[in-house]
């Protein structure tokens, strides 16, 4: 019997070490009614993601100005309206384990083109 609590204890703490975790952030941007001079182009999302080791800023940016630049820059769009934006926090290897983490910023909206 103590062999079994032993082995339930030992495989519950292999699982919260190598379980990730997750944070979910949401913000709304402001409608837009009107879309006089503007085209259209469809559905976008792009993200921009940071990672940091140790804390520190490794590699990449966490911004939302990132995060539309790429989803416009996917559909070939000048700017998003109707965006909403999500903000992920991901520890990969543990939220114990802190050592790496990964943000990102999301967006979603939709890509329009400013006819000229």
């Amino acid at each position: 019997m103590k062999r079994l609590y032993a082995l339930i204890l030992v495989l519950g703490l292999f699982a919260v070490i190598v379980s990730g975790c997750s944070v979910y952030r949401p913000l709304q941007g402001a409608p837009l009614t009107t879309l006089d001079g503007v085209k259209v182009i469809g559905p976008a999302e792009g993200e921009s993601c940071q990672i940091y080791l140790f804390g520190l800023p490794a590699t990449g940016e966490d911004t939302i100005r990132g995060a539309i630049a790429d989803a416009v820059s996917k559909t070939g769009g000048d700017t998003l309206i109707n965006y909403s934006v999500d903000h992920r926090t991901v520890y990969p290897l543990s939220p114990l384990i802190r050592f790496v983490t990964k943000q990102c910023t999301c967006v979603t909206g939709t890509a329009v083109k400013f006819e000229k």
